[in-house]
């Protein structure tokens, strides 16, 4: 933040490499509302959406959108908010959008660019201040290059002017070569260097090695120690979506009560 703010807020396109854990989502929405109300009613009374963040998953989207409805907290009426991801109605998404275009859209490829292709999303962002690239790494690891192209092309009438911000915890050439015709110049920040630990010292991390028959009691084990802690909050990730229904079945019948998505 310290290093990426000043230039964000003077309009600079910005390509930043940080560790996971440095504050990176408010590195890039702060500079992008600010600027968006210091450019005051002549951009926000344009009909249209003025900043589009890009997140490769649907709960990293709805932490950004999350994240901007704290800070444009004293700036509503003027600024709104607005979440669309894959595995809802786009039609509900085209709807509201089109009924009141919000001034900060998050997204994640595939429903944005059934939005810009199929239901008039790409008119309203004809006037686009700041285009946003959050996990951009992560963006071109899931495949997603091709839609990350599509959404490129469908944004031209505003690549001129806009600013854009790419953040990323690593710049593979994959996103060296996006940000060649996504930016204006871009300057970068580089605040990992060449060190190959991506997350931020001061994010706890452990890891446990065990075999694939021994997996479920020790799975078992952390679950019912982390449960004991107050507030506590835990994702468990599978590699299949069988996988994951049955270890929420088997969690389930023994008391544990797990969220199964």
């Amino acid at each position: 933040q310290a290093e990426t703010l000043p230039l964000a807020l003077q309009g600079r396109d910005v390509i930043a490499k940080a560790k996971t854990g440095t504050g990176k989502t408010i590195g890039f929405l702060l500079p992008t509302i600010e600027r968006l109300v210091a450019a005051g009613g002549a951009l926000l009374q344009r009909r249209g959406v003025h900043a589009l963040a890009v997140s490769p998953t649907r709960e990293l989207a709805s932490q950004i959108r999350e994240e901007a409805e704290q800070l444009i907290t004293f700036h509503k009426p003027r600024l709104s908010s607005r979440v669309v991801v894959g595995g809802t109605k786009v039609e509900k998404d085209a709807r509201a959008i089109a009924a009141r275009p919000p001034s900060l859209l998050v997204a994640t490829p595939g429903r944005l660019n059934d939005l810009l292709s199929n239901h008039g999303l790409a008119a309203l962002c004809e006037g686009l201040a700041t285009l946003i690239f959050d996990e951009a790494d992560q963006l071109l690891d899931m495949g997603f290059r091709p839609d990350v192209e599509r959404i490129l092309a469908a944004l031209r009438p505003s690549a001129a002017s806009r600013q854009t911000l790419l953040f990323s915890a690593t710049l593979p050439q994959g996103v060296v070569s996006i940000t060649r015709f996504a930016t204006r110049e871009a300057t970068l920040v580089d605040t990992v260097g060449d060190a190959e630990e991506q997350t931020n010292a001061q994010v706890s991390q452990q890891l446990t090695v065990t075999s694939e028959a021994a997996q479920p009691a020790e799975l078992l084990g952390l679950l019912r120690k982390l449960k004991a802690t107050p507030g506590h909050k835990v994702v468990v990730f599978f590699v299949t979506a069988r996988l994951t229904q049955l270890y929420a079945e088997a969690f389930c019948e023994l008391g544990l009560g797990p969220l199964e998505m």
